[in-house]
């Protein structure tokens, strides 16, 4: 498992469609090149490498380069780049931008910062490549951005957060504990398998964890598809288990996190997945499960399905899981994000053996005018 995750990073191999965030790329050395879009720059005045070798480029190549609307917030240090449809906010010296789509607001966390020198503000590449579904490679210390190919996968997972429950509604904190769907978990479960259907997607199987939510969507979705589908159980897809914290109200967790983080709000513990080390920690049964210890079973539980359908080249195979547990997966390909929407599809790609993240958090399905 840890060879074909390694073998990805290392290649850094494309997707067969087009991606929210790319995997984390080597450090960039001094004297790097840039090509966005086409157009080349080595310029200090446009290109930038910070202490950790990451690249940022000047907002007036990204405005030349591409096109985008580069503002300067009303706060000092917070800038904002328009990428058609989307606006990504940048606040420097901070630990996540604030992406604006659809009237949605999601955090992106950033590695690398944006920084200002003698007057000129540098963006971190990286983020507004992912924000713009572009690709970056290095090599001979050119650092190339540009749209991504379509090879078609082996097998294409669509993994999913299960509907919306009474603990989810009632924000208590739900792991290996259950609670049923509500009105409204149901409701969004019916309108993914009628936006997959509508769009003529299929299913060659089907899985979920022992965990009842979890189940009770896969089934209203095939169901709502018009598929017969055996449900096969694999517990690697269950969600973390959060100790005694276990159906606590969220808002105690919050308290306590925050003061031993010493951070104003919880969400900025998302980053990297700290907030999990804080559920360890506090955790007074012994049985809160660590990220790394998820991020495995369900990296495992990925590796089974895959491997259970490599016999039909080309399939989709629907999974349902949990919130926590894909942001567990994500953390190892570079990507950090707040929370995954109920019925949201995380996509993961199989091809060659290696598996490959794709589009996060995808909620076109649900949002489709019947």
């Amino acid at each position: 498992m840890k060879k074909l995750l390694a073998f990805a990073l290392v290649l850094g191999m494309t997707l067969p469609r087009p991606l929210n965030m790319v995997l984390r790329q080597q450090a960039a050395p001094d004297g790097v090149t840039v090509v966005l879009n086409g157009k080349i720059t080595d310029s200090a005045e446009r290109v930038c490498v910070n202490k950790d070798g990451e690249v940022l480029a000047s907002a007036a190549f990204l405005q030349d380069a591409m096109g985008y609307v580069f503002t300067e917030g009303s706060e000092q240090g917070e800038y904002t780049v328009k990428i058609g449809a989307k606006s990504i906010t940048f606040h420097d010296g901070k630990s996540c931008a604030a992406i604006e789509n659809g009237g949605e607001t999601q955090y992106l966390y950033l590695k690398a910062q944006p920084v200002t020198k003698k007057g000129t503000v540098y963006l971190p590449l990286h983020e507004i490549a992912a924000a713009a579904n572009m690709k970056c490679t290095m090599k001979n210390r050119v650092y190339e951005i540009k749209p991504r190919r379509t090879d078609a996968p082996d097998v294409t997972i669509y993994l999913t957060r299960h509907g919306k429950t009474v603990y989810n509604t009632e924000h208590r904190i739900q792991g290996w504990c259950d609670s049923p769907l509500t009105d409204a978990g149901v409701e969004v479960a019916e309108k993914l398998g009628q936006g997959l259907k509508a769009e003529g997607v299929t299913f060659a199987s089907l899985y979920a964890s022992d965990l009842g939510r979890q189940r009770q969507t896969a089934q209203i979705v095939t169901g709502e598809m018009g598929l017969d589908l055996p449900l096969r159980e694999l517990n690697g897809l269950r969600e973390i288990c959060f100790g005694d914290w276990e159906t606590k109200p969220e808002s105690e967790r919050d308290a306590l996190f925050c003061e031993l983080a010493g951070v104003p709000v919880v969400y900025m513990l998302y980053q990297d997945n700290k907030i999990y080390d804080y559920y360890v920690q506090t955790d007074t049964s012994g049985t809160a499960e660590t990220a790394q210890a998820v991020f495995e079973r369900m990296y495992d539980a990925l590796e089974t399905i895959v491997s259970e359908n490599r016999q039909t080249p080309g399939c989709n195979v629907l999974a349902v899981t949990s919130g926590a547990a894909i942001n567990m997966l994500l953390n190892a390909y570079g990507v950090s994000v707040r929370e995954i929407p109920n019925a949201a599809v995380t996509y993961f790609y199989s091809t060659d053996g290696v598996l490959m993240l794709g589009q996060v958090g995808d909620t076109h399905f649900t949002e489709r005018t019947m």
